[in-house]
């Protein structure tokens, strides 16, 4: 009876001893279900310190990420006495990943005390940065929305992407009824059917039971994903069971899926994501040439084949796991356990440029969660993004598509930095948008993508805004536009003095057929400026007119009319400035206030030549005329001595225009002294100079 009795409980330790050998064989594999399962009956049955056990169980349930039962373990082992680092960083993992930051707080605190000061503390690289980050990072766009899209026979995120008719390609579960086993394959969902009809996508060779990940390049219709290149379900005791990224050519009916050159057999190469061109290819990799856990890596298309395999580097990866990498055009999406986040994996954004990756940045709340979120894929098409996550649920893996606020994008008037409405605004070739009363436009501008937009408005000139990859900084400047207003300006001077001229009448006509229509009328101001807002597809004349002037005008050619450029310019040329000449009609008086004299003399200043010239032109250009030339002083000096010296100017201006081939019989020359004072009072013209001034001048009077 005794030995009967030693003999069940030799094979009771047996069974035990091989229980938990099984369970740790499945633990080391990653097979972390089927651990659990034979954990769980070993804790049930066995006698003696569970903890071992139990730690392994716990973080079984911590892999597949059903956290509430993870979480009863380690509190239970926390409660009777387990204070060990895993333990520990676990409860502030798991307490973070259900959004409860003052109890992950708590634990970090007791572990800081525990094990500061102790090389264990390398195990985990928490910090109050990581436990605050969701704090201080709290605010919720609300301008992002977030709807679940239901895929059939997708439980677990394994990756999708998108055909260029608009078909998704995902990872889909598929269940074997005769081997009682489930398995991981890909299926093709059809836009058609609103994604809700689902085909398995044939490959042309059976591959193992893992194959998900996809990867589509529209450019070159190469299909990349990943698949075990296994051909077991449970090979983990030859080391094999490794995943590798495969590619087939979607085109061709014979070509069979090709292992890639770059995988090596020994580590897992994983999530594939192919840039636009398909000449570069990204992807995670445990390789242990990396900074921790998956790092993200990616090869160039050679002539030969594929690059060398390079990192990402320190802004993308850290000691934890980097995971599905999406890129468009220099921007990398991908998810993160080691970054600062809210809890689980979550959503960054790396801009590589310069051959250099910008430090990651966190995409924020509702993007992310306290859950994992991972498997960001952007459709610069539509402006929307698919992400997966597991928020509500932690054992199942949801899919969301993100449709991301509109920011208005706001046009002005350079000039006047007022809204201008009515810019029609052409993004990329597609279907022009106008701007609102407000000079607003919304559009959906995709980070990382190419972008041509063109503004256009018939009184602006046309803008033409090109990125070859669109950043943040770029955002900016297209949601504030300034165009230029087109614009004809000149300036109006006297003729004769060169002075500019006040209060000319400036009418601008618009040419309709062969009419001239008046559109708008303006006064030039003092410094005789004027200036009109025009249609630059439109062709004008501009008159301008003033009392005792001759009226004078300029046709315009259209802004856009490029033949006739050079006329255009050159009439705009003589409106800057235009010289307003004077009408010659009796009893015209000209008053010439800058023709200056040598100080008590009679002898005209060098500078004040030109003047003179230009009343020789007035005398040459009407020769019928005659004028009386007049001379006038202030009241400075005595009056005999002012009216004989305003005598002497007006006879030696006289005789300068006789030496220039004037007929003396046309000028009479007359000195007034300080009898026709514009400015009579003499105690001003002490004071003040400039008043004085004013009765310091030649007058020119048509008889």
């Amino acid at each position: 009876m005794k030995k009967i009795l030693s003999l069940i409980i030799i094979l009771l330790f047996v069974t035990y001893a091989q229980g938990q050998d099984k369970a740790n064989e499945y633990y080391e594999a990653g097979y972390f279900r089927e651990a659990s399962i034979v954990f769980e009956k070993e804790i049930n049955r066995g006698k003696g310190n569970k903890d071992p056990l139990k730690l392994k169980l716990a973080d079984c349930y911590f892999q597949m990420k059903e956290i509430d039962e993870s979480i009863d373990i380690y509190q239970n082992l926390y409660q009777n006495g387990n204070k060990d680092s895993i333990t520990l960083i676990r409860l502030v993992e798991l307490n973070r990943a259900l959004c409860k930051y003052d109890e992950a707080e708590k634990y970090y605190t007791v572990y800081k005390e525990e094990f500061a000061s102790t090389s264990e503390e390398k195990h985990r690289d928490f910090s109050e940065k990581q436990i605050n980050f969701p704090r201080e990072n709290n605010k919720k766009d609300q301008g992002i929305e977030l709807v679940e899209l239901k895929l059939p026979q997708v439980i677990k995120g394994m990756g999708y992407t998108l055909l260029k008719n608009g078909d998704i390609i995902a990872g889909i579960y598929k269940e074997n009824k005769e081997k009682k086993t489930t398995f991981t394959t890909l299926g093709k969902f059809s836009v058609a059917s609103n994604f809700q009809n689902v085909e398995e996508y044939q490959l042309n060779k059976k591959l193992p039971f893992f194959t998900a990940y996809p990867s589509y390049s529209k450019a070159t219709n190469t299909l990349y994903f990943t698949a075990n290149i296994s051909k077991k379900r449970m090979s983990f005791k030859g080391n094999e069971n490794v995943l590798q990224i495969h590619a087939i050519n979607t085109k061709s009916k014979d070509n069979e899926p090709e292992l890639l050159s770059f995988n090596s057999p020994q580590y897992n190469f994983t999530h594939p994501t192919i840039s636009e061109d398909g000449k570069k290819l990204y992807f995670v990799s445990d390789r242990p040439e990396g900074y921790g856990g998956y790092d993200i890596y990616y090869v160039e298309k050679t002539d030969n084949g594929w690059s060398e395999i390079k990192n990402c580097g320190a802004n993308v990866n850290t000691q934890f796991d980097e995971l599905t990498p999406f890129l468009t055009g220099d921007s990398l999406f991908f998810s993160s356990y080691g970054h600062q986040n809210y809890g689980g994996s979550d959503i960054f954004l790396s801009i590589h440029n310069n051959g250099e990756f910008s430090t990651a940045h966190n995409l924020g709340l509702p993007v992310n969660s306290c859950k994992d979120d991972f498997s960001f894929h952007f459709n610069a098409e539509n402006g929307e993004a698919m992400l997966t996550s597991n928020r509500k649920n932690s054992t199942i893996d949801d899919i969301y598509i993100i449709s991301f606020p509109l920011s208005p994008n706001k046009v002005t008037d350079q000039k006047t930095g007022n809204p201008l409405a009515d810019v029609s605004v052409l993004f990329n070739n597609q279907e022009a948008l106008n701007t609102d009363e407000n000079g607003e436009w919304m559009q959906r501008i995709p980070l990382g993508r190419p972008a041509t937009i063109k503004f256009d408005n018939p009184y602006y000139e046309t803008k033409i805004v090109e990125y070859d990859n669109v950043s943040e900084k770029d955002i900016e400047e297209i949601q504030n536009i300034a165009l230029a207003p087109v614009m004809i300006s000149g300036k109006t001077k006297d003729d004769i003095t060169g002075n500019p001229l006040q209060d000319v009448t400036v009418s601008l006509y618009e040419r309709i057929g062969n009419d001239w229509v008046l559109v708008e009328e303006v006064k030039t101001d003092k410094d005789g400026n004027w200036e009109f807002h025009i249609r630059k597809d439109k062709e004008y004349k501009v008159e301008l007119s003033k009392e005792s002037y001759l009226t004078a005008s300029e046709i315009i050619p259209s802004h856009d009319d490029k033949n006739s450029s050079k006329q255009r310019e050159e009439a705009l040329k003589r409106l800057n400035p235009f010289s307003m000449k004077y009408e010659a009609k009796k009893d015209l008086v000209i008053q010439i206030d800058n023709i200056y004299f040598d100080l008590n003399s009679s002898y005209i200043q060098k500078d004040s030549y030109q003047v003179v010239e230009k009343l020789k032109g007035f005398l040459e250009d009407n020769p019928d005329i005659k004028i009386e030339l007049s001379a006038h002083t202030d009241c400075n000096g005595k009056k005999d001595y002012n009216l004989w010296l305003s005598n002497r100017r007006a006879e030696r201006t006289k005789e300068y225009l006789v030496k220039q081939g004037i007929a003396p019989g046309r000028i009479v020359a007359k000195g007034y002294g300080q009898q026709r004072m514009i400015v009579t009072d003499c105690e001003l013209q002490k004071k003040d100079d400039s008043e004085a001034q004013k009765n310091r001048r030649v007058e020119v009077k048509i008889l």
